[in-house]
C-alpha cells in the first residue's frame, strides 16, 4: 500500500472542516514511527479543538528518545496509542516493556496487543501481570487461522475460551471475537456516528461495507473475468467497493450524509476490534475512550480507573 503524505493531509483538513467532534483511530500500513508525517498529522489533530482523542497501532521499533520527542510535541491529554507485541521477532522484552512505560508515564492512553495463540497461554498470564503492575491495560484478539488443520477461534476448547475469557479486557470484545455473536439485526451506529475512511479518501459507514458482497452473478463474474483478464476483475472490485461508499471525503462537492438513527447491522459477523466499539449496546453498557479501542464497563468506573489510571470516559458520548 502506498501512502500519499498530501493526501493525508489534505484528508485530515477536510476532517477538520466537519461540524462534529472527533475520535479518530489512524490504520497504518507500516510502522508508525518511521514516518514523520504521519506523526506530524497526528501532533496537529491531537491540538485541534474538535478532536477528543487520536490514536494509532506501532511496535515501537524506535528508540526512547525519538518516542520522547513525538511525545513533547503531541497533546498527551488526547494521544492515545496501541502497541502491538510480537515477542517472537523482540530480542529485548524488557526494553519493549520499558518503552511501553514511558509512554504509560507521560499519560498517554496506551495499551499492548497479543494474538490469543493457543501455545502462547502461560505468556500472555506473564505479559497481563506486568502490564497490570504498570496500569496498561492488555488487549487480546483471537487467534484467526488453523493450527494441525483446526480452524480457530471455532477450535479453541472450553478450557480455553475460559482463560481466554478472564483475560480479556472487555466482555463484548470476547463475546464478539471469540464466540462469533452475530450482531445481524442488532442496532449500530456505523453511518450515524461511526465511519470509515480508507486511505484514497473513500467514505464508507463501516469497514465491513468495503467488502459487502454483490449479487450472486456479480460474484461469478469477477470470478470469471480473474481467469481471463485480471484488469477487468480488478476493475470489478473497484466498482464492487464503491457501490457502497458515501463519496469522497477529498471530493469539493462531498457532503458526509450521517443517518439520523442507528442502522440494523446488515453482517451475520463483525471481527473487526476497532469497529465492534460502534455496536450502540457498547454505550450503554461501557465507557468509550480517546483510544478507540479500549472500552471499560459503566458502574466500575472505580475499580478499573484505580487499576489502569490513564482510562477517562469520552465526553458527551451518548448511550
Amino acid at each position: 500500500m502506498s501512502f500519499d503524505p498530501g493526501k493525508f493531509r489534505r484528508i485530515i483538513d477536510k476532517l477538520l472542516d466537519l461540524p462534529y467532534r472527533l475520535i479518530i483511530r489512524l490504520g497504518v500500513g507500516g510502522e508508525f514511527f518511521l514516518s514523520s508525517d504521519l506523526q506530524d498529522g497526528v501532533v496537529r489533530l491531537s491540538h485541534h479543538p474538535k478532536v477528543e482523542g487520536v490514536s494509532f497501532s506501532t511496535n515501537l521499533v524506535i528508540g526512547e528518545d525519538r518516542i520522547q520527542t513525538f511525545l513533547d510535541q503531541a497533546n498527551i491529554e488526547r494521544l492515545g496509542m496501541g502497541v502491538t507485541l510480537h515477542d517472537t521477532q523482540i530480542k529485548n522484552i524488557d526494553g519493549f516493556f520499558q518503552k511501553v512505560k514511558t509512554v504509560q508515564d507521560r499519560g498517554a492512553l496506551v495499551y499492548v496487543g497479543y494474538v490469543g495463540l493457543p501455545d502462547r497461554f502461560d505468556d500472555i498470564s506473564a505479559y497481563k501481570r506486568t502490564l497490570d503492575d504498570m496500569g496498561v491495560p492488555f488487549i487480546l484478539n483471537e487467534y484467526n487461522g488453523s493450527t494441525q488443520n483446526a480452524p480457530y477461534p471455532q477450535a479453541y476448547t472450553a478450557g480455553e475460551r475460559d482463560f481466554l475469557r478472564q483475560h480479556f479486557f472487555s466482555e463484548h470484545y470476547y463475546r464478539m471475537l471469540v464466540q462469533r455473536d452475530s450482531p445481524q439485526g442488532k442496532s449500530c451506529l456505523a453511518g450515524h456516528r461511526y465511519i470509515y475512511l480508507n486511505n484514497k479518501g473513500q467514505v464508507f459507514n463501516c469497514g465491513m461495507d468495503r467488502n459487502r458482497e454483490w449479487e450472486l452473478e456479480w460474484n461469478g463474474l469477477q470470478k470469471f473475468a480473474a481467469r481471463f483478464n485480471p484488469e477487468w476483475a480488478r476493475a470489478i472490485q473497484t466498482r464492487r467497493v464503491l457501490r457502497n461508499s458515501q463519496g469522497n471525503i477529498l471530493d469539493d462537492r462531498f457532503q458526509l450524509e450521517l443517518t439520523a438513527s442507528p442502522r440494523l447491522c446488515p453482517y451475520p459477523a463483525c471481527t473487526c476490534g476497532n469497529e465492534v466499539q460502534a455496536m450502540k449496546s457498547v454505550g450503554s453498557d461501557y465507557h468509550r475512550t480517546r483510544t478507540l479501542r479500549v472500552i471499560y464497563p459503566r458502574g466500575r468506573e472505580a475499580e478499573f480507573e484505580g487499576k489502569y489510571p490513564n482510562l477517562t470516559p469520552v465526553e458527551n458520548d451518548p448511550d
